[in-house]
């Protein structure tokens, strides 16, 4: 069995565009269905999330502090 490395092909911009909506339309409907699993309202939790990053004096802070290990570790 052999392994054969090959030059990505360059997507355009439109396309990677297409493929994080996508990324991001995918984990909203996942985190919906666990939601409802669990017997939490996805609105009202989406809701509360996007109240505690926008408008709480350290929402910005904590995001950043949480998101990093995930993005280097990811």
């Amino acid at each position: 069995m052999q392994i054969f490395l090959e030059k990505r092909v360059n997507t355009s911009s439109r396309g990677r565009v297409l493929v994080l909506a996508s990324a991001l339309l995918l984990v909203l409907f996942i985190s919906w269905l666990f939601f409802l699993a669990v017997g939490i309202e996805p609105i009202a939790a989406y809701k509360i999330v996007g109240e505690e990053i926008f408008l709480t004096k350290y929402g910005w802070q904590d995001l950043l502090v949480k998101m990093t290990p995930l993005m280097f570790t990811g």
